[in-house]
């Protein structure tokens, strides 16, 4: 599998990066400011949250022809941004007046002219922690997101907890959706700090039945977004899946924020 890096130069903001690769029209939506309905390619596949903020249930499907009123969401503020092709990713943060009160990532498969043929949005409540800097001033080679990236999902998938494990970095911070069809039950968000807790985790989520598989790496130095699916799932089913990851100096991934849902969208 490969990945590209776009071309774009981060902003000074260590907090907002490459956020000049987000279309204006799209930045304007993404803010939760009103915009214009022709931000929406004809036929265009919108796929936002359930408004019960249940994190893993299917997508609510819009029908953004009747204007773009007709796709609401809260107000946001892109945090970093990634491009490769025709697809871009992003993470941000919802906002009530100059509260964070959740995070949010989407993704958006743009057209020649950046309107938006295909858009999918996940977010949870509350603030994750803020995306590492001291990678992006370290003086190396940036590793490409998707060795690190296949090589984690090979492991996981293969039982190879040790393994998946080491993917990550010492301090990491994996932060994920409710587990589902694993050994770990439960409705809320789970998150692990530090490879041995991480590695505990693997191990008692034990080896599933489904399989891993990203279609999309945007990448921006040492931070960038993944799609992608997981197949196998019961009743014939697919799940979608979009990820934030930071890389450390090493080319570990020092902070892993996922999100999924299903049934999944199809690309």
């Amino acid at each position: 599998m490969n990945t590209a890096n776009s071309s774009s130069e981060p902003f000074g903001d260590p907090l907002q990066h490459h956020i000049a690769d987000v279309p204006p029209r799209l930045h304007q939506f993404l803010s939760g400011a009103p915009t214009t309905p022709e931000l929406f390619a004809l036929g265009a596949i919108v796929a936002i949250p359930d408004p019960s903020d249940t994190e893993t249930a299917a997508r609510v499907i819009v029908d953004p022809s009747g204007g773009a009123s007709t796709v609401s969401r809260p107000a946001g503020r892109v945090v970093l941004a990634a491009r490769h092709a025709n697809s871009l990713l992003v993470e941000g943060v919802r906002l009530s007046g100059d509260t964070t009160t959740g995070t949010f990532v989407a993704s958006a498969r743009l057209g020649a002219d950046d309107t938006v043929a295909r858009y999918l949005e996940f977010a949870c409540r509350g603030a994750r922690d803020p995306l590492p800097c001291d990678a992006d001033e370290a003086p190396h080679d940036v590793p490409a997101l998707a060795d690190i990236v296949d090589r984690y999902f090979h492991a996981l998938d293969e039982a190879d907890f040790s393994g998946a494990a080491d993917c990550f970095s010492e301090d990491v911070l994996y932060s994920h959706p409710p587990y589902r069809h694993t050994g770990i039950d439960g409705h809320d968000r789970v998150e692990f700090r530090g490879r041995s807790q991480l590695l505990a985790a693997f191990e008692q989520r034990g080896r599933t039945s489904f399989d891993h598989h990203v279609f999309v790496y945007a990448q921006h130095g040492s931070h960038g977004l993944i799609e992608g699916r997981v197949d196998g799932l019961p009743a014939g089913i697919f799940g979608s899946f979009i990820s934030s990851v930071s890389l450390d100096v090493t080319g570990r991934i020092r902070r892993y924020v996922s999100f999924y849902c299903e049934p999944g969208i199809e690309t």
